[in-house]
């Protein structure tokens, strides 16, 4: 479908009396809803439902994610669910709800309101529909709280207790009514074990996660010794007795070329975003898949090499004289420099034809182009490689004996001067990106010792709290009927963990009173994409001997969507992940598996749907947002 540009326009703003989930305070309702409730009661002319979202980890701006949430579902047409049809443009409308349990509770929110009609069997009386789109913006909580050395602590301890729940079944509190597909191992000394399911976790994973370590030590031995080098070149007290003057050059250049070999990639995944389309050729997204894993496999090599040799230099001696014989490292600095610039010219060149199309209002991904420009970056970035390789070897290229009309090319790409500023530019650069990403999943996700991040992470769960509950308590003004019939709960990445703890609190509160609300009953479907919610219980669950069995299930004690089936969720709960989507993918620690089985009940509504459209390793936890799959799913289930 085509792109729209569509303006927004200003609703008139709203006001709506919310009741209690901790019954009616005794004082009665506020003065504010008292005074609501002598003014006639206003007819509702539609039908009224919600949408609830939460953004995932990283920097976020304010409405971001709501104005993500309302284009999807505006591109999702024209061939909405039922018969619908949208109206547009949309509506931004301030939204008051009135606390039945404190003024100081009463909150002022925006939501965007999308109007839907109904032809029916009556094109002169449609039926109409107002869809209200809410967001929980929780980002500036986490800014500046996390440290690169928690971050990386957070890491390595996640990836311990993963290898340890690789070498054994990992074992999980969930479902005690239902009987575990595999046997969980006779406890001893009276301890029993209903309630904990065991999984058997694929030996490749282990495989994985010491990669995932390799990569990170071997980016922290980068950075390292970028950061001595530079303060030992300056001839910084600290590091007066690391004599580099012997092998600085070569340092610079196998610094210069893990810098191209990193970029060049970089260009590889931004010119694969650029050519991939919504119902593109199954046959290209093979390729591109498929050459994309490809140079990522090369540049995580490239770093790992590059990380051992910069570690040994400075230490070994015999290492040090081995690649200054070896290592040409003028020819090193000189390609490198030239496939950096190259690269930045190619993306240059696709960003500035992207920028060209959608002003024009074409569709910028179409075409030969944007396909061939991927090509060339992939062909540039193993071109890259052979020539490091070779030329260590063959020496063809020396740029001490190019000829006169070439020499002008020395002081452009072999001048060294410029790796070691840009290093440290880009060592910071990645240092923040570790801060802001994974930096806000240490924060969240509550690790099993006492930490400095648990006042953050509490008010990120009550911020959350706060701004779903007043949909489901909101009332009709003056009556006692709920605003919305339907809510659905959605989550990306992070936020599909903070959406999943909203609802399961939600969910216990409700049945404190009674079901008076009906969170379970007028909640019509969890959706999550992104979601890392199997790995985090993975990789941070306790799996210790002693009190595993109270501790876990007490954690899913106050976890209703993993409870028996006696309470299985009523609402559908639907998870788009992709297979190039390192972070997140299928969910199988939330739903009931038969003895023996390995295909989940099916009548236990979790959903895991793969996109066929978010293809681009790395890059596609971010490209469901575009894609169709994640939209027409919700609206199945909201229109």
């Amino acid at each position: 479908m085509a792109e729209r540009n569509v303006s927004y326009l200003l609703g008139k703003p709203a006001e709506y009396r919310t009741v209690s989930f901790f019954g009616e305070a005794p004082a009665g309702p506020p003065p504010a809803v008292r005074e609501l409730a002598r003014t006639p009661a206003p007819v509702e002319p539609v039908e009224k439902r919600a949408i609830w979202i939460v953004h995932g980890m990283g920097q976020q701006v304010p409405f971001e994610t709501l104005d993500g949430l309302a284009q999807g579902i505006i591109d999702a047409g024209p061939n909405y669910p039922n018969g619908w049809q949208v109206s547009l443009p949309p509506r931004m409308v301030s939204t008051k709800f009135l606390s039945s349990d404190s003024l100081t509770k009463t909150q002022i929110v925006q939501r965007v309101e999308i109007d839907f009609l109904n032809p029916g069997p009556d094109p002169k009386n449609p039926k109409k529909l107002e869809l209200h789109l809410y967001e929980a913006y929780w980002a500036p909580l986490t800014e500046g709280v996390a440290k690169l050395s928690d971050v990386l602590s957070f890491l390595y301890d996640g990836a311990i207790h993963g290898l340890l729940n690789c070498v054994r079944p990992f074992r999980r509190a969930m479902f005690p009514d239902d009987v575990s597909p595999i046997t969980v191992p006779p406890q001893t000394e009276g301890k029993v074990s209903e309630g904990i399911w065991a999984f058997r976790i694929r030996r490749i994973v282990a495989v994985q996660i010491l990669a995932a370590l390799l990569i990170v030590f071997s980016l922290g031995a980068i950075n390292t010794v970028i950061v001595a080098a530079s303060a030992a070149k300056l001839k910084f007290p600290v590091f007066g007795e690391w004599q580099i003057s012997g092998y600085w050059n070569q340092v610079t250049a196998i610094a210069t070329a893990v810098t191209a070999m990193a970029l060049t990639f970089g260009a590889v995944l931004f010119l694969a975003e650029a050519s991939t389309r919504k119902k593109g050729s199954k046959f290209f997204k093979a390729i591109l898949i498929g050459l994309t894993w490809l140079s990522l496999s090369i540049t995580v090599f490239s770093i790992v090499i590059a990380a051992v040799l910069l570690v040994l230099i400075p230490w070994f001696s015999s290492v040090a004289l081995w690649i200054q014989g070896g290592l040409h490292y003028r020819a090193t600095q000189f390609v490198s420099t030239a496939a950096i610039l190259l690269a930045f010219l190619l993306c240059a060149f696709a960003a500035l034809r992207r920028a060209s199309k959608r002003a024009g209002g074409m569709k910028y991904r179409k075409g030969p182009v944007p396909r061939s420009f991927f090509i060339i970056g992939f062909l540039l970035h193993i071109a890259l490689l052979c020539l490091l390789f070779l030329i260590q070897y063959f020496r063809f290229i020396d740029p001490g004996q190019f000829p006169t009309w070439l020499q002008w090319t020395i002081p452009v790409f072999g001048n060294p001067y410029w790796v070691w500023p840009a290093l440290l530019a880009i060592s910071k650069l990645i240092g923040n990106i570790i801060v802001e990403y994974p930096g806000d999943v240490a924060i969240y996700v509550a690790p099993n010792k006492l930490d400095r991040f648990n006042e953050v992470r509490q008010k990120i769960k009550q911020l959350a709290l706060d701004s779903l509950a007043p949909l489901y308590s909101a009332r009709v003004a003056n009556s006692a009927a709920p605003l919305y019939s339907k809510i659905a709960v959605v989550g990306h990445s992070l936020g599909s963990v903070i959406a999943y703890d909203t609802l399961n609190k939600l969910l216990l509160l409700d049945a404190l009173q009674g079901n008076a609300i009906g969170v379970e009953e007028r909640t019509c479907i969890l959706e999550t994409f992104g979601s890392p919610l199997d790995k985090t219980a993975f990789f941070y669950s306790y799996q210790g001997t002693e009190n595993f069995n109270i501790r876990e299930q007490l954690a899913a004690s106050v976890q209703p969507l993993i409870q028996g089936s006696a309470n299985s969720r009523r609402f559908p709960w639907i998870n788009v992940f992709s297979r190039s989507d390192i972070i997140s993918g299928r969910l199988k620690f939330y739903e009931v598996y038969p003895p023996g089985s390995a295909v989940p009940r099916a009548d236990f509504p979790l959903d895991n749907v793969p996109d066929p459209d978010a293809v681009v390793p790395l890059i596609a936890h971010v490209e469901y947002w575009k894609n169709s799959t994640l939209w027409n799913k919700l609206l199945n289930v909201v229109l």
